[in-house]
């Protein structure tokens, strides 16, 4: 028995037609909600923020364990394979080395911009969580 995703894209190579309206479709949703956007945007429709609620600091769900969960989530989702090949370990590697960059610009930024983030930082672990407090 031929795997699902091989007979999927014998099937779809025939079909290409399909793949075409599918991905048009999905280019013309995305024009249409940039234009909104937009359109939101000129008309000064911003929705923005009391600055208030923007600066206070909570740590709901994960974010009480860990500074970072969604982080933690994309780095199991990179790492997690049955079998790990070179090319899959190589993005593995590179994708955890962009993260890890991306924290640290991203953390800089928060302690400017909001008071409690660097008694959060000493607080909760940056990406595993801690065992016991």
């Amino acid at each position: 028995m031929t795997a699902l995703p091989a007979r999927f894209l014998r099937w779809l190579s025939g079909h290409m037609e399909l793949g075409l309206a599918a991905l048009l479709a999905l280019a013309a949703a995305g024009g249409w909600a940039f234009a909104l956007i937009a359109d939101e945007v000129a008309e000064g429709e911003t929705h923005a923020f009391d600055e208030a609620v923007l600066l206070s600091l909570r740590a709901p769900g994960p974010y009480r364990l860990v500074r970072h969960p969604l982080y933690v989530g994309w780095l199991c989702a990179f790492w997690a394979t049955p079998s790990m090949s070179i090319a899959h370990l190589v993005f593995a590697v590179m994708t955890t080395v962009y993260i890890l960059i991306a924290i640290r610009f991203e953390e800089r930024d928060l302690v400017e911009a909001l008071p409690g983030y660097a008694e959060y930082r000493e607080r909760v672990p940056m990406l595993v969580p801690r065992l016991f407090r």
